[in-house]
């Protein structure tokens, strides 16, 4: 679903891009959709094995976003500057802050979202509060770069708002998806055992 998730995200990007006229070459798309959806795999799979995996679930979704997000970061990065390179495209422009800094702030971000995701699991809470968690974390989040790494026009700004905020968004979708999956399949799978 990771993969669904960056794919739709780069697919909203690209008709905000559309409807200002401004839609890059084929080849920069190939690169950007590669990163998002390694990013978006990544992260959401780091949050999904800490809430499976791990007793002391609040801490452990936390350390899953603290660390994943980062590493994901990263590797996004990597995929897309390899991307760029197998398709000889030209790199893309230069980031105000140094991937470092906006690793770590992804930390933050997500482990915080992590921390979210565990109070409404134990709370029963449903499919818009999760999606509710993950946009205001996401639009908190939006405001911190923009004060941080300012952009210029209201186009770069619209796509980053339009990255960080449905990027957490659809990520705490993915988690309550599985976690209703998985709920489901180890209920069935109950039932068949009882039925033995």
């Amino acid at each position: 679903m990771g993969v669904l998730l960056g794919v739709a995200v780069e697919l909203l990007v690209l008709l905000a891009l559309g409807m200002a006229g401004k839609l890059p070459p084929l080849l920069t798309i190939l690169a950007d959709t590669a990163q998002k959806v390694t990013w978006s795999t990544l992260v959401c799979a780091a949050l999904a094995a800490a809430q499976t995996l791990v007793r002391v679930q609040a801490l452990g979704m936390a350390a899953a976003g603290l660390l994943g997000a980062p590493i994901a970061l990263l590797l996004a990065r990597s995929v897309h500057k390899a991307v760029n390179a197998a398709l000889d495209a030209a790199p893309a422009a230069a980031q105000t802050a140094t991937p470092w800094v906006l690793a770590g702030l992804k930390g933050v971000e997500y482990a915080l979202l992590g921390l979210l995701l565990i109070r409404l699991a134990k709370r029963a809470r449903g499919l818009g509060a999760h999606a509710a968690a993950g946009a205001g974390l996401g639009l908190a989040f939006f405001g911190v770069l923009t004060w941080l790494m300012p952009l210029d026009g209201v186009q770069p700004q619209l796509l980053r708002a339009i990255n960080e905020v449905l990027h957490p968004m659809g990520c705490a979708l993915v988690i309550y998806f599985g976690a209703q999956f998985g709920s489901k399949l180890g209920a069935r799978a109950g039932g068949i055992a009882d039925d033995n």
